[in-house]
């Protein structure tokens, strides 16, 4: 979560900023980041609007939200 954050907060940061080169030119690389790495897991734990991870007193109180299933990571069929 740290590095998502750290990646989300930064280009968010450069395509805001009027002085920063990137000013308006990273719309599109801002959505790919987040249709790839913005899974189930990160959108019940991390607040993209609002760029931080939630509270501890949040996420208790979305604690019924959660399916085990979107968090259960599975060894492959093949090694």
């Amino acid at each position: 979560m740290t590095l998502f954050d750290y990646w989300s907060n930064l280009m968010k940061k450069y395509n805001s900023d009027p002085e920063s080169v990137y000013f308006k030119k990273l719309d599109d690389k801002i959505e790919k980041f987040k249709e790839k790495h913005y899974t189930v897991n990160r959108q019940w734990r991390y607040d993209w609007n609002e760029g931080r991870p939630r509270t501890l007193k949040e996420l208790i109180a979305r604690r019924e939200e959660s399916k085990i299933d979107d968090f259960l990571t599975s060894k492959g069929t093949l090694d």
